[in-house]
């Protein structure tokens, strides 16, 4: 029997969510490129290997998917302070500039 073409849509979405993270990574300022793009290129896989392990799981799917939840919630942390330092590099720049 066919699977519905949903129920594959979140690991898609998760690894064009990967491919887009390592493109911002390289665009994080050096000091920061490593440490904080390293950690959150290593969260998303493990993220996404933790939604292929509860896809073809038989039992404790659920569990799978509550961990993976937990996983996501770092990464959100991450990429809102990654957002927070890019702005924040492009501002000392731009005072630089004109001061």
């Amino acid at each position: 029997m066919k699977k519905p073409a949903s129920e594959l849509q979140v690991i898609s979405r998760l690894y064009d969510l990967q491919v887009w993270i390592c493109q911002r990574v390289l665009r994080f300022p050096r000091a920061y490129r490593f440490t904080l793009g390293s950690d959150l290129q290593k969260r998303f896989q493990s993220l996404l290997e933790g939604l292929l392990r509860a896809k073809y799981a038989r039992d404790g799917r659920w569990e799978l998917l509550q961990e993976a939840n937990l996983q996501l919630a770092s990464p959100r942390v991450r990429i809102f302070a990654s957002e927070f330092v890019r702005r924040g590099q492009s501002r000392c720049r731009a005072a630089r500039r004109t001061g």
